[in-house]
């Protein structure tokens, strides 16, 4: 493919990044008019970052004329936005495929806020108690649905699909294990947007690496953008994102935040910042614990508004867009790298220890949810199972299915939140459910792109020596001799500037290193739960990742009258763990996963949970509420 002029190259970077300055424009003004500096940057940095220059005929145009401080003040609250960008190579990847002209597959996982608590709903939907609720989930307010429309604006194909999988009052701990109850396998790019909802606790660590990685491994490869929101309502300002961050740099996770973006704003003035960014109206009223008042107004502190949602959706266009210019401007074979450096996931957790000699088991998550729209077999980690001779297909069912030895307890719905409840001490769930195979461990390629004698070394100058220019050019013309270029990229232009951020890898792999490895697994690293308010952390006990394992999701909190349950094993009762409902943390209903047991051997086992006598609820009050069970 021959290397187009520079003046092609410039035009096709300015044509991305107008595009986005105008669609991220129409959204913003959508909501305000007078929109401040902190919705600006959103449209104004690209045009900053492009430099552009005053001349007759310019795509863009003349300068604005906006003071350079100004200017320089927009482009440093995009960079506080991004909080870690990574190589971008999957999300080059999905956009490689869709400027190609295939259809594809957003998602979104997250919870309340994802769901669009508090936002219009699509136009003919009934806004009643829980269909209000669900219909949110594709407001045209909604931030997933503004990307989303926005990508299938961009990218038009009558095969594009969205699906959003949030589920209120949740965390990674349960989307860790459920997912695939929500969203689609085949999905190509994943929102996740849990910052309010997981807990600032270190058991959250690998709980969130397990839906990261979980995601990662999935068939399609998809691209996974992290975008999280925040909160004034707890004791200090840092949340979980603080958590997430080391997490999305190991597995190379673009992650986004508004919260350093707006604070400056909302502690400057906070009467008529927080009213503006939070919802505010409606059903918000004083006495509801996630409530404040501000300016005069009760405000839903825990979930943003609609002009939070558009904001939130137009830095996830922004960078986008950032990432669309640069696979089809004359950086050095971006797209190229970042396609093939995509499906490299670490053979190693990042929450185990280095000892490749003792890889865990690769275990397949399983999950069977109250709140899931799917159908199952009775008996949960039997779907897969052939059926022995005469016997029919069971019929299939949706959510927890209880044993015929269960007692005392009952289906209760909440809104749109389904639980199985009991409130009488010795009231016993039981639940059926197989232990699989442990699958064999996976061999997978990996580059061994650090072992080329002759790869670029990084030099921190930004100017790439005239000797290694011409072995990176001629690098690009073998791989794509080699046709290692990607299929259909006939419009991403590899070249070689004067002037190159950095020395960028794009070496040919001269050999490929197979390393064994586990997939979709579990997190190996247990963590005792302890998820009680003032918990400062807790430490990680090693285990051995042999056998399987089962959890259980529950409702936790201080204003439902929530008791306590003993669960178990099959026979062995003594080896179980008290889980409570039962929390201090007057601000936060969470449903909670914790494990009951590991080192299961494979086969038929019975999950036992009896309810209490004993109640940690200061009014003596000992409902207890079940959502799901999860093992592998």
């Amino acid at each position: 493919m021959p290397l187009l002029p520079r003046g092609v190259a410039r035009y096709n970077l300015l044509l991305a990044l107008a595009l986005g300055l105008f669609v991220s424009l129409l959204l913003l003004s959508r909501y305000e008019s007078h929109t401040s500096a902190a919705l600006q940057q959103v449209v104004a940095v690209a045009a900053a970052k492009a430099r552009v220059v005053n001349r007759p005929g310019g795509l863009l145009g003349r300068p604005s004329g906006e003071a350079d401080a100004e200017r320089r003040e927009r482009e440093w609250e995009l960079r506080r936005a991004l909080q870690f960008a990574g190589t971008g190579a999957r999300v080059d990847r999905f956009l490689d495929k869709a400027r190609r002209g295939k259809p594809f597959v957003v998602s979104a996982v997250g919870g309340s806020v994802s769901k669009g608590r508090g936002l219009v709903p699509p136009d003919g939907v009934y806004s009643s108690e829980g269909a209000e609720a669900l219909a949110t989930l594709y407001s045209p307010e909604n931030l997933h649905v503004i990307v989303f429309d926005w990508l299938n604006k961009t990218f038009p194909h009558a095969e594009n699909r969205f699906i959003n999988g949030a589920q209120g009052g949740v965390g990674s701990g349960y989307f860790g294990w459920c997912f695939k109850e929500h969203i689609p396998e085949d999905s190509d790019l994943i929102l996740v947007e849990l910052g309010i909802n997981d807990l600032q606790q270190l058991n959250v660590i690998p709980k969130y690496e397990h839906l990261v990685r979980s995601l990662l491994e999935l068939e399609s490869q998809p691209a996974i953008i992290n975008i999280e929101t925040f909160t004034t309502l707890f004791p200090n300002l840092i949340s979980s994102s603080s958590l997430h961050q080391d997490v999305v740099a190991y597995y190379d996770v673009p992650s986004l935040s508004i919260r350093d973006l707006l604070l400056p704003r909302i502690l400057a003035d906070p009467d008529k910042q927080l009213p503006r960014w939070f919802r505010t109206g409606g059903d918000v009223a004083l006495g509801d614990s996630k409530v404040r008042e501000w300016g005069g107004v009760p405000v839903d502190l825990m979930h943003i508004s609609a002009l939070g949602h558009s904001l939130a959706a137009g830095l996830i266009i922004s960078y986008l867009n950032e990432q669309l210019a640069s696979i089809t401007s004359t950086k050095i074979g971006r797209a190229s790298v970042g396609i093939r450096s995509a499906v490299d996931v670490p053979p190693t957790f990042l929450t185990q220890s280095f000892n490749l000699d003792e890889l865990p088991e690769r275990r397949a998550p399983i999950c069977r949810s109250m709140n899931s729209p799917r159908l199952h077999r009775p008996i949960s980690g039997t779907d897969d199972a052939p059926l022995v001779d005469g016997m029919h297909e069971p019929e299939l069912v949706r959510g927890l299915v209880l044993a015929d030895e269960s007692d005392g307890w009952t289906r209760w719905a909440w809104g749109e939140k389904n639980y199985l409840v009991s409130s009488r001490p010795g009231a016993l769930a039981v639940f059926h459910f197989v232990t699989p195979e442990p699958e064999a461990s996976e061999v997978r390629p990996v580059a061994a792109k650090y072992a080329d004698p002759h790869h670029l070394a990084y030099r921190p100058t930004g100017r790439v020596r005239r000797d290694d220019r011409r072995v990176m050019q001629s690098r690009i013309m073998r791989r794509q001799d080699t046709n290692l270029a990607p299929a259909g990229a006939e419009g991403v232009e590899d070249s070689v500037g004067e002037d190159v951020a950095g020395a960028i890898e794009v070496a040919t792999p001269v050999a490929e290193a197979a390393v064994t490895r586990p997939a979709k697994l579990g997190p190996p690293v247990n963590v005792e739960a302890d998820t009680t308010a003032d918990q400062a952390g807790v430490a990680p006990v090693e285990v051995d990742g042999k056998g399987g394992s089962v959890s259980i999701g529950y409702q936790r909190s201080a204003n439902y009258g929530l008791g306590s349950v003993w669960c178990w094993v099959d026979e062995a009762r003594d080896a179980g763990r008290r889980i409570d409902g039962y929390w201090p943390m007057k601000e936060r209903n969470m449903g909670i996963v914790d494990e009951i047991v590991d080192g299961l051997a494979p086969g038929p086992h019975r999950l036992q949970c009896e309810l209490l006598e004993d109640t940690l609820d200061p009014l003596g009050r000992r409902e207890f509420r079940l959502f799901a069970v999860m093992h592998d």
